[in-house]
Parts: C-alpha cells; sequence; structure tokens
C-alpha cells in the first residue's frame, strides 16, 4: 500500500466497515440469490481480502447458492483463466478510484461471456475517469482529485480514512 499520510481523517471504522460488509452479503443474495454458482474476483490484495470476508459471512446465510472467491492477479497469471460455465461474477475492490482497473477488468470477465457480471467496493469515490458504476457499493463519498482514500486491513482494526 502506498505511504499512508499521517494527517488523516477517520472515514470508516472497523465496526462500521463489518456492518457495511454484512449488508453488502445481503445485498449480493438479493441480486445474484438465483445464481447457479458465484464467483467472486478479488482485486489483490484488499479486494480479495474483502471478498474473503464476505464469504464468510455468506457461509452463514441458510440456502444461498456457492460463492467462490478468486484473486483477480492470481486468475490473470494463470494458464487458462476461466470461470464456471454460466456463473455469475462480482468483481469486487476496496475503493474504486480512477475506474481504470476495475474497467479493464471488465472487459476481460465480458469476454468469458458470464451469465451476469456485477462490481462490488467497499467505498465508492464519484467522480471516475471511465464509465465504471459499481451495483454493490458499501460507502459512497465524493472527494477531490487531490485527496486519496486509504483502506487499512490490519486484523482486528479495519478502517478507511482520508488524506
Amino acid at each position: 500500500m502506498n505511504d499512508i499520510p499521517k494527517q488523516t481523517t477517520l472515514i470508516l471504522s472497523h465496526q462500521q466497515i463489518q456492518d457495511i460488509l454484512q449488508r453488502m452479503a445481503y445485498q449480493l443474495w438479493e441480486e445474484m440469490g438465483d445464481a447457479a454458482a458465484i464467483v467472486v474476483m478479488g482485486i489483490s490484495p484488499r479486494g480479495f481480502q474483502l471478498a474473503e470476508d464476505l464469504k464468510r459471512i455468506w457461509a452463514g446465510f441458510s440456502g444461498a447458492p456457492p460463492l467462490e472467491v478468486i484473486s483477480y492477479e492470481a486468475w490473470q497469471q494463470s494458464k487458462s483463466p476461466s470461470i464456471p460455465e454460466g456463473a455469475d461474477v462480482v468483481l469486487f475492490d476496496d475503493v474504486i478510484n480512477t475506474g481504470v482497473t476495475m474497467f479493464r477488468a471488465m472487459a476481460q470477465m465480458a469476454a468469458l461471456a458470464p451469465r451476469r457480471l456485477l462490481i462490488g467496493v467497499l467505498v465508492h469515490r464519484d467522480h471516475l475517469r471511465f464509465p465504471v458504476h459499481p451495483e454493490i457499493v458499501g460507502y459512497t463519498l465524493s472527494t477531490t482529485y487531490q485527496e486519496h482514500i486509504y483502506v487499512i486491513l490490519d486484523k482486528e482494526n479495519y478502517r478507511a480514512v482520508l488524506a
């Protein structure tokens, strides 16, 4: 992670992030509860870690379809990247800044023709440079181009700060 400046403003505490992830898991179930298989591709490292947290919450839902979490970067580097036939795919990250990473990932996923492709993000900044519109959003914050959002996922101290 980039060096985090010393002067920051807390925007999400550990408990708030846990509550948001719980809500996002329910929203995912509402959006994709009819799926035969769901693949959540976490953008490493933080998007993948948050996707693993979603999976732990998902495991507590009775009757929910199977959910598999894959690291997007590991998937890209595999010899024959694929997804299960007919799977619904969620690309998941901690923050969408400019949208370029998510835009490129969407293009790769679309080529594999998933049944459905959604974007999930913990913190969404409102000014993107690419046409990326997440359907599953934890928290939306309008910032200036000079401000940065950092999501810190220490073991028992998740937090998001603005610098």
